[in-house]
């Protein structure tokens, strides 16, 4: 657990851009995501891009042609069918939209879901914290700072069921009859002074899933 740790400056923030979904697809291994808001220029923005895909490894990503950074440790190949989630993030100081271009190692009946997250004022863009789970209610043991930015991300390949986010705000909840994938994403700015905050994630229905956490200051 991450000790809260009370600093100076201005509180960070974070502005959720959106999700989107492309697939099943057979036989291509990038998928293009266009016109994707990445809300106000600035230049102490980062970008933040969390991935969700069906079991392929995820090569890179690339927004507007920078490449992105790896941000979560990619999971082990769990199998057919099973999400793989990871965050890759960006310094993006100029433009409101952008594109995103995700490559991958596999060509085969791919499913990749893309959300997006613009950060501000980060003392680093490097988190801090990460974590990864595949436990089943979620605890993704991770405690967000004071002046802090905590985001999540979930999904699951196999059933439709309901994500319920606990110390976070929920930013999307997809349902996989409509949108390819059930997924969720959520993110927690905390205020000076406050205590720490524990972020936690349950799923309706049967396991399956990946969960992720990172956390900036």
């Amino acid at each position: 657990m991450i000790v809260a740790q009370v600093v100076g400056g201005k509180v960070p923030s974070c502005v959720y851009c959106g999700t989107s979904a492309i697939g099943p697809v057979t036989g291509v291994t990038t998928y293009t995501f266009t016109g994707v808001s990445t809300s106000t220029a600035k230049s102490t923005r980062y970008f933040v891009v969390g991935l969700t895909t069906i079991s392929p490894a995820i090569v890179s990503v690339t927004v507007d042609g920078i490449s992105c950074t790896q941000l979560v440790n990619p999971q082990p190949n769990p199998g057919p069918f099973f999400v793989r989630t990871e965050f890759w993030g960006v310094a993006l100081p100029v433009g409101t939209s952008s594109t995103v271009v995700v490559t991958i190692s596999s060509s085969t009946n791919v499913r990749v879901g893309a959300t997006f997250w613009s950060l501000y004022g980060l003392r680093s863009n490097t988190p801090y914290a990460t974590v990864t789970t595949a436990s089943l209610p979620a605890t993704l043991d991770i405690t967000g700072q004071a002046r802090g930015i905590v985001l999540g991300l979930a999904g699951n390949s196999q059933v439709s069921g309901t994500f319920t986010w606990t110390g976070a705000t929920q930013d999307y909840q997809t349902d996989q009859a409509t949108n390819i994938m059930t997924r969720t994403g959520a993110h927690l700015t905390i205020a000076p002074g406050v205590n720490p905050v524990p972020l936690s994630l349950a799923f309706s229905a049967s396991p399956s899933q990946w969960a992720i956490s990172a956390a900036w200051r």
